[in-house]
């Protein structure tokens, strides 16, 4: 089987975060298309964020152990990504 045919995924951290939240949207519906119109996404921290202090939220923490989750930046580094 030729590979070019699929599976076809995005490697960057970025593009797999529009791909995931793409496929929650209605994106084919106006309010969908305006929706992913809006979406920003950063590699990183924007400028405008650098000075700001943030906030942790004990209740929002994780409570199963560390390996059940990986982070995105695990993930593309799993996929062949090496920025």
């Amino acid at each position: 089987m030729n590979p070019i045919y699929g599976p076809i995924h995005p490697r960057r951290p970025d593009t797999i975060l529009r791909r995931m939240v793409r496929g929650m949207v209605p994106r084919r519906k106006p309010k969908g298309a305006a929706a992913m119109k809006r979406l920003r996404i950063y590699i990183g921290v924007p400028e405008e964020m650098k000075a700001m202090s943030f906030a942790r939220f004990e209740d929002a923490q994780a409570t199963r152990p560390i390996p059940v989750y990986i982070t995105v930046k695990e993930l593309s580094k799993n996929l062949g990504w090496s920025g």
